[in-house]
């Protein structure tokens, strides 16, 4: 797929847990997402996909079918039920 992924547990990591904080307003939510310099608390599939498309758009695949099925793999089948 191309787009690097590191997923971090807040309950293990003082340090994630304070930058996730920070970004959501003193709470620890989860998932808060970070692409490039851009993040989002919580975000529905279509943020994530435009923070990519925003700072790192060479990564994303083209088509729209190809884009469904990257989505599937990255977010599970519900991330593209309604769409």
């Amino acid at each position: 797929m191309g787009i690097p992924l590191r997923v971090v547990d807040i309950r293990q990591d003082r340090e994630a847990a304070a930058s996730v904080r920070s970004v959501a307003g003193g709470c620890e939510t989860v998932p808060t997402v970070a692409v490039g310099l851009r993040t989002a608390v919580n975000p529905p599939t279509d943020a994530v996909v435009r923070m990519i498309e925003l700072e790192v758009p060479h990564l994303l695949p083209e088509g729209g079918g190809a884009r469904l099925d990257w989505l599937r793999q990255l977010f599970g089948s519900s991330a593209t039920k309604g769409r």
